[in-house]
């Protein structure tokens, strides 16, 4: 029985799945997967520069020793039950990109399954899975069959792999023979996506919260999609009939934004707009216009780089902040998001209610707590599981007096 760090105990007693680099990890014995401790079994993954092992969540009835023919039976087992239980969700009617697998919470640490039409991506962020792969590659052939997934049989589909390390590996092809580059459909509007491409071109994990945003959409309504990408948000935008302002520095990322525009032609392309800029030179820019913005989605990636200087969403924010409120009509809503699991959804909002309160702007916080759910649930004690966070703030017609009662926090 290996020991473990007190801290390290208290965390997985409490539902916390990871077991970070320490002294004791240094002891782990390098060759050995299956790890037996007080807090229970766990998957060491020694090559990893952080996390060092994964709790495996006990089945009902938990082996006293877990045989490698009964680890490989429960991974069939909680691959099954995860493609199974998306079975029933209204995502997988309303769009062709869906995740079947999301680590830990589906009982599988460290090991997401992506569907993007008729292709299958393995997406492992635990190391040891790598020499798994051929196997889940075969398991997931007769999913595919049994599920019916697609609409699909296991020869017409492509199956990827990829690791998830520092620096990016080449996604692998394991099986089929389709073309990388494809078409999906997402609530109507179809796009177009490169398998072999760093980024696909949609992001699958947003996808569950568009939807939300439609109490905000109406005919005519203007927007503001800012760190565009390859404009998901902003053709969903132009769907409910909205004038659409897409804002991203990556001339080859707002490229592929108008090719699905094209790609959808009974969208209003005359109602949107592409600004190829850095989020800081255009909001002035569109401030001098004097325009004006029902709606802003600000979704700046994690770290990010203008050519000259690295920053952080979480740097950024502070400095937007009064060149949003300008551009923001009254009664309009400003959606921020923060994507990363070093921060809590709590921090990142009393962090932005400091800022907005000491710039005296006057913003509300919306009852409407934008996180990962549907096809990506989370684990309630694993908060770096949760990365994906978003704040809905109402820009009221009087400004918020600096004491006044704040509003009940989302959480």
């Amino acid at each position: 029985m290996l020991k473990l760090h007190p801290l390290t105990m208290k965390a997985l007693k409490s539902g916390h799945p990871w077991v970070t680099k320490d002294q004791f990890t240094a002891k782990f014995p390098k060759d050995q997967l299956i790890l037996y401790t007080p807090a229970g079994i766990l998957l060491h993954d020694p090559t990893h520069p952080w996390v060092k092992a994964h709790l495996w969540p006990d089945p009902p009835s938990p082996p006293a020793k877990l045989s490698m023919a009964e680890f490989k039976h429960q991974i069939k087992v909680r691959l099954r039950q995860a493609v199974q239980k998306r079975q029933g969700l209204a995502a997988f009617q309303e769009r062709q990109n869906i995740y079947l697998v999301f680590g830990q919470a589906d009982g599988l640490p460290g090991l997401m399954l992506l569907q993007l039409g008729r292709h299958f991506i393995w997406q492992a962020y635990a190391f040891f899975w790598e020499k798994f792969k051929q196997e889940f590659v075969a398991d997931l052939a007769k999913i595919i069959k049994e599920f019916n997934l697609a609409g699909a049989s296991p020869a017409s589909c492509n199956i990827f792999w990829e690791t998830r390390q520092t620096p990016p590996q080449p996604r692998q092809l394991m099986q089929g023979s389709l073309p990388a580059r494809d078409i999906i459909e997402e609530y109507g509007i179809r796009y177009h996506i490169d398998l072999m491409a760093t980024d696909f071109g949609i992001y699958t994990d947003m996808a569950a919260l568009r939807p939300k945003l439609l109490p905000f959409l109406r005919p005519g309504c203007r927007v503001l999609n800012l760190y565009a990408y390859t404009g998901a948000f902003s053709l969903f935008a132009l769907k409910a009939q909205a004038q659409v302002v897409s804002v991203d520095l990556s001339r080859e990322y707002l490229q592929q934004l108008e090719n699905n525009l094209a790609l959808n032609p009974e969208l209003a392309a005359h109602q949107h707009t592409s600004l190829a800029s850095s989020v800081q030179k255009a909001l002035p820019q569109l401030i001098a216009q004097q325009a004006k913005f029902d709606l802003i989605i600000v979704d700046p990636p994690s770290a990010s780089s203008n050519g000259q200087q690295k920053t952080s969403a979480w740097q950024t924010y502070p400095k937007l902040l009064p060149l949003l409120d300008r551009l923001l009509a009254n009664e309009g809503k400003v959606v921020t998001f923060l994507n990363t699991h070093k921060i809590s959804y709590g921090k990142f909002k009393t962090y932005l209610t400091k800022h907005i309160t000491a710039l005296k702007l006057p913003w509300q916080a919306l009852q409407l707590k934008l996180t990962l759910t549907e096809d990506c649930p989370t684990l309630p004690h694993f908060a770096e599981g949760n990365y994906l966070k978003g704040i809905v703030w109402l820009r009221t017609t009087m400004p918020t007096r600096p004491n006044a009662k704040a509003a009940r926090p989302l959480e």
